[in-house]
């Protein structure tokens, strides 16, 4: 009789244990909920320390299920790298995200096979590009040879601050009417000198 009462005991304090785990967790599951938090908010500008900082949003158990902004900080871009469609890549710099100011460098790091000569054009970014860069209404035009490793300087401190885009072209060793171009890059930019 007694091991008959051990095993109605054992089955009652199992019973409890697994009711009660249970119903922990439903209510870890049913329990409060986060609201839809905001989105976090834009970067800053870049600050002299190269530095960019925005509010971001949390919710869960450690905010109470409320929404709680906290602060986010970032290394801003100093150099941006773009690479074409053909095997066109380039680097630009300095920057401080898309921001630039004064003079910055383009340097090729990789060209198409059919390189010929590189143009690197800076216009207003809502200006069309035309098959001849010379009738594009740009602010500077520069030509490199189609060598890894070149790089050609702009000074933006001629320009007025606002929006543009920097254009970089390879022209084709051999010119067909059918190909403008073997490689193209745009790259949009914000000069505030």
């Amino acid at each position: 009789m007694k091991s008959w009462m051990y095993i109605v005991i054992s089955f009652v304090v199992s019973l409890i244990i697994g009711v009660a785990g249970y119903f922990l967790v439903v209510k870890e599951r049913i329990g409060p909920k986060c609201p839809q938090c905001p989105p976090p908010e834009e970067w800053s500008k870049c600050d002299e320390n190269n530095k960019k900082t925005r509010t971001n949003y949390s919710c869960g158990k450690d905010t109470n299920y409320e929404c709680k902004g906290y602060k986010e900080e970032e290394l801003c871009k100093t150099s941006i790298s773009a690479q074409g469609k053909n095997g066109l890549g380039v680097t630009v710099s300095p920057t401080k995200d898309k921001y630039i100011e004064g003079i910055i460098t383009v340097s090729i790091d990789s060209l198409p096979s059919n390189s010929g000569e590189v143009i690197v054009l800076l216009s207003p970014k809502d200006e069309k590009l035309t098959d001849n860069p010379y009738l594009t209404p740009g602010v500077f035009i520069k030509y490199l040879e189609p060598q890894k490793g070149q790089s050609v300087e702009i000074d933006t401190r001629g320009v007025s601050n606002g929006e543009y885009k920097l254009d970089i072209l390879v022209e084709p060793k051999t010119q067909t009417e059918a190909v403008s171009w073997s490689d193209l890059i745009q790259i949009p930019f914000v000069v505030e000198n």
